[in-house]
């Protein structure tokens, strides 16, 4: 589970997966010593303020830090777009105040003061906003159409007590998003439409994006997995006459010594990195949702630069096609 402390509003809004969650984090920060000097004396006052994570949670849900803008497709204008963030919920101020506790020397010698313990107030702070905000919704138009969409969320508060010590967090989880997050996504093919098309795997490569969105992992691994066999099987087919080997024979082949008789004719990215496809694999039959969302980014780059090699391997074949049909015309014409 990511900390929100590494997700960004994009994510949380147009990425993460329905019943997919966040955590927060209630370690509160390092008490603070501020310098002050009024009309007659100088004091020092000590501050502890809420944890970082907590900050960034309120930040999400009311838009303290001023207007929230994300990034994404246009599931009515069919093209990317930004979208200004209304607030979810309306936070009263003792609600939105940082400060954990804040108290100056003159009260650490008071015995009738009370300073108030800040692992007590976090966790005091953090039930009541879950009590008070169990379910929001964050409404988000665009500018150009001015549909309106909208993503859900709920609340939870996780407590232990371990020896005495309190282990506390806020889950944060989408519960539901308007229209499917599959049509917000961008797709961009044109850094290898043409190799994508030739190779027949367009739809295979939309539909691993699309089921990583989902956050079916393993799902997506099947699509990958088959893009790699298509790479390999295509590029096996235009040079098996001169590979000298028959249709059995290489059917017989495990899929690294397929790679290793394939070298010069593979995308060189895919040869030096034959792995792939045993953790490609692997995510279909051995591996954790988990597992396969954790190494989902790195594959699909790994595809990703693969497609752009083949990409420019096809348009350097092309080239030299036409380049050399144009000088036997010319070598025709001048002989002629």
């Amino acid at each position: 589970m990511k900390d929100i402390m590494e997700c960004t509003d994009d994510y949380l809004m147009l990425e993460l997966s329905i019943n997919k969650a966040v955590r927060v984090d209630l370690t509160y920060q390092p008490e603070e010593t501020m310098s002050h000097v009024d009309e007659q004396y100088p004091y020092v006052e000590y501050v502890t303020k809420v944890s970082l994570g907590y900050q960034k949670l309120l930040n999400f849900i009311n838009n303290t830090e001023g207007e929230c803008i994300i990034h994404g497709n246009c599931p009515n204008c069919k093209e990317a777009t930004y979208y200004k963030v209304g607030r979810g919920y309306e936070l009263d101020k003792e609600m939105l105040s940082l400060v954990l506790r804040s108290y100056v020397d003159e009260q650490i010698d008071c015995e009738d003061t009370y300073i108030p313990d800040p692992d007590f107030e976090m966790r005091n702070k953090a039930e009541t906003l879950v009590r008070k905000v169990k379910f929001f919704d964050k409404k988000f138009q665009c500018p150009k159409c001015k549909e309106v969409y909208r993503a859900s969320f709920a609340l939870e508060y996780h407590e232990k007590l371990i020896e005495d010590v309190y282990d506390c967090e806020i889950v944060l989880i989408k519960i539901g998003q308007y229209p499917s997050l599959q049509e917000f996504a961008i797709i961009d093919f044109k850094g290898f439409n043409k190799a994508l098309d030739a190779l027949k795997i367009k739809n295979d490569y939309r539909n691993a994006i699309r089921n990583h969105i989902d956050g079916d992992n393993i799902a997506a691994y099947v699509y990958l997995r088959r893009i790699v066999e298509n790479i390999i099987m295509d590029s096996y087919r235009d040079n098996k006459k001169k590979l000298n080997i028959s249709d059995n024979e290489f059917e017989k082949l495990r899929t690294k010594e397929k790679i290793s008789t394939l070298k010069d004719y593979l995308p060189k990215f895919l040869y030096n990195n034959k792995e792939i496809y045993s953790v490609v694999s692997a995510g279909i039959h051995t591996l954790t949702e988990q597992q396969c969302e954790k190494y989902y980014d790195t594959i699909k780059d790994a595809i990703d630069i693969i497609l752009h090699q083949e990409e420019a391997r096809r348009k350097e074949l092309n080239l030299m096609k036409k380049t050399t049909k144009g000088i036997q015309s010319a070598v025709s014409e001048i002989e002629s």
